[in-house]
Parts: structure tokens; sequence; C-alpha cells
């Protein structure tokens, strides 16, 4: 979760409301005990003249992915012989909205997405890649830092939610965090309608929040080129094989390097969820330091290249 922080503003500099960002794509910190999230953002730097010079803030960027989710990769379950059980508390109501240019409505029928037991990927009653009641509180817990940190200015020039710009990608769990932020940054009134707030999306497609190699084509080939590359195969020799040994090992069966991002993704799900897993420590820190690497270069993208 990224902490609200005001920077002093150098003479004359107008600070630049609220844009927020959802991307869905994995984003790993640069720890791995940082990646399960935190309901506590911190402490923030309050924004401070420099003694001569006022400061006007005059814009509020919040760039953010989605909170704690359930297992978003493969088909389940996580590998042979798990039998674990996901149980997912937080559901989302709807309504078709039939007005579309009002701005709030009167309150009626809301509907609610429920995931059928024993009918999902994953055992339980979580649906694929789900935000969790967890990840809803963490988006709270941030959005009630940025309001404690820009409360004046955010009383002031945000009165609402309708003064503010929305971004997210197409994908319930980046929706659902972005409107858990803002119920925290803006607690919603108890009054006999409802408001309406637009979320700004685009179709998959068209989507660039995450690499998108049908608008930007060359990435593909870049991807091949940085994958075909002396030093990444001699890397993927001598430190991507060796884990897939030791994580077949464990698991007791043979193990694909196609697998590994979605082992991954389990082993971290798994982690953050308190469950138990076949792996010792000293494996998953290694799991984690490949995918720290990957991340930053997409190796995870073209893995399947290097067999």
């Amino acid at each position: 979760m990224t902490r609200p922080r005001c920077a002093a503003a150098p003479p004359s500099t107008r600070l630049l409301l609220l844009l927020v960002l959802l991307p869905a794509a994995l984003a790993l910190s640069s720890s791995s005990s940082d990646y399960c999230g935190t309901t506590s953002p911190g402490a923030w730097t309050p924004l401070a003249s420099n003694g001569t010079q006022q400061v006007e803030l005059l814009q509020v960027i919040a760039l953010f992915r989605h909170g704690d989710r359930m297992v978003a990769t493969g088909s389940g379950p996580c590998w042979q012989n798990d039998t674990a059980e996901y149980v997912c508390s937080m559901s989302a109501a709807a309504a078709p909205s039939l007005q579309p240019f009002n701005q709030s409505e009167l309150v009626g029928d809301l509907f609610r997405k429920k995931f059928s037991i024993g009918r999902n990927e994953y055992n339980g009653t979580c649906g694929k890649g789900q935000l969790t009641s967890i990840g809803r509180e963490q988006h709270v817990a941030l959005g009630s830092a940025y309001a404690s940190a820009y409360g004046d200015w955010l009383r002031a020039h945000v009165p609402s939610l309708h003064s503010a710009y929305l971004r997210s990608d197409d994908v319930d769990r980046t929706q659902q965090s972005s409107q858990s932020f803002c119920s925290g940054l803006i607690p919603p009134n108890s009054t006999s309608s409802y408001n309406i707030y637009d979320i700004h999306t685009r179709d998959e497609s068209r989507e660039v929040m995450s690499p998108n190699t049908a608008l930007c084509p060359v990435l593909d080939r870049l991807y091949v080129e940085y994958a075909t590359q002396p030093s990444v195969l001699i890397y993927f020799k001598k430190n991507v094989i060796p884990l897939v040994h030791a994580i077949s090992d464990a698991l007791g069966y043979t193990v694909h390097v196609w697998e590994l991002p979605e082992i991954f993704d389990c082993a971290n799900v798994k982690r953050c969820h308190g469950m138990p897993s076949p792996f010792s420590e000293q494996l998953y820190q290694q799991v984690c330091a490949l995918f720290f690497v990957s991340s930053r270069a997409r190796c995870s993208t073209f893995v399947p290249l290097l067999v």
C-alpha cells in the first residue's frame, strides 16, 4: 500500500482533485515481506511552506494497486493434493443504472454476486482473484490516511467524489479496491438514495494500465530479444532450473517451468493468510527472489521460450 506523502514546494511553486489509478498487473515490492500489505499505512509527512512563500496545493494523484486477493492465476488447485479451502466473507452488490448521467438515484433492489460453493476453480466460496475483506480494509485505511494528510484541502476542493477522477481497469478486485479507497477518503452518508460515481475504464484490448502487446507490438519483440540474450540463458540454467527441481522435490512430483507463476501466486496467498505450505522459508525466499528479478524484465512472460 502506498503511503501518502506531502513535500514542501520550492518558492513560487504551485503544486498541481484526485486521480486514482489501479493497475491490475502483478506488481512486486522490493521485499517479499511487504507483499501482503498492511491495514496500517503509516505516518505521513505534513505539507509545509519554506516560511517565505505560500504553498498552494492544486492536485493530488494517488496511484496504487488492488488490495489483498484470492489466487488469481492457474485453474486450481494450487498443486497436487492441495485440499485448502478459501472462504471469502466479502461480496459486492450492484444494480443497473437506467439514467447514466444522474449523480444519484433512489435506493432500489441491489443484486449481490455470490460464488457457488464447490463450483469454483479453488475450493471454498471465493472467486478467482477476488478481493478479500482484508483487501477492502487495506484500502479503506489507505483512503483514511489520505483524508488525514490532505484534510483541509480535501474538504475545500473535493467536497464529494463527483469532483474526483477515478480510473481503473475492468477487473472486479481493482474496481472494488477503488470503491474501498473512496469509502475511507470520503465516508458515505446514510441517505434514502445512493450516490453514483463513475469509475473510468476500458476494454481489456485497449487497456494501457499494464503492458499491452496489442497496442504496442514491439513489446513482443523486446521480450524475445531479452529472453534470448546469453546472460539470461545463463541465469536461467544456473538459477531457474535448480529452483524448479527443488520445488518438484518439495511437492513430490515433477513441476514444469511454466507453472512457476501459478505456484508463486499460490505460495504468496497462502503466506498472506497464514495457511500451511509445503515450501520451507528458504525455498519460498528463493522463489520470491526469482520473481523480484523477473518482474522488472517480464521474464515470467517468456520463461517457456527458454525451455
